[in-house]
């Protein structure tokens, strides 16, 4: 259990990052990115997994992703990403995707929870959203709408991806790597813009 202080001290981390407009930075050096929103229709342990996923994924190219379950760290320009989950997608909307992001807006993630659950058995849901998680979010930090041949980027997952990540997290290309920190400081070019001198 986690104690009260450790929670209190974990919460003022978390706003402080969100608040002060710009990128935080773990102990690692790992650039945090906070990640407001739930996911509709998952029980605990399948959103818990589902992040421990795509946490650990993002890990791999130097971003630490702070999850925050609601939206308000996130509302102000560049603070954060807003991760909503649809459990009544129509059948007409994007058929066959299991979730959308915003690329070039910048901030909001849908992800069509009702269609990973129909389609996956119970125990490949948390592995399967964790990387459709991974997949938005690695959109969003390169700031581009484009899919790579290999790896978590991949414009189509076949049934060779999903076996796969039911036993490890697939990885990501050398260029989506460089695409991510290009996007990050892209990303912080915006939020600090330097001020030009007359």
């Amino acid at each position: 259990m986690i104690s009260r202080n450790v929670r209190l001290s974990w919460l003022a981390l978390c706003v402080a990052t969100a608040w002060s407009g710009t990128p935080g930075y773990g102990r690692d050096g790992s650039e945090a990115v906070v990640i407001c929103g739930t996911l509709a229709g998952l029980e605990g342990m399948e959103a818990v997994k589902s992040r421990g996923v795509a946490t650990q994924i993002l890990r791999e190219a130097g971003v630490k992703l702070e999850w925050q379950n609601g939206t308000k760290a996130c509302t102000a320009p560049g603070s954060g990403l807003i991760l909503s989950g649809s459990l009544a997608t129509p059948e007409g909307r994007k058929p066959g995707v299991l979730a959308t992001s915003k690329v070039y807006e910048g901030k909001h993630i849908v992800v069509f929870v009702d269609r990973v659950k129909k389609t996956f058995s119970p125990e490949q849901v948390a592995p399967v959203l964790g990387h459709v998680l991974a997949h938005e979010i690695v959109h969003m930090l390169q700031g581009i709408d484009r899919h790579s041949e290999t790896g978590l980027m991949k414009a189509v997952w076949k049934t060779e991806d999903y076996d796969q990540m039911s036993r490890a997290p697939m990885t990501l290309s050398e260029r989506d790597l460089r695409l991510i920190q290009d996007g990050l400081a892209t990303r912080r070019s915006r939020q600090n813009p330097v001020a030009e001198v007359n």
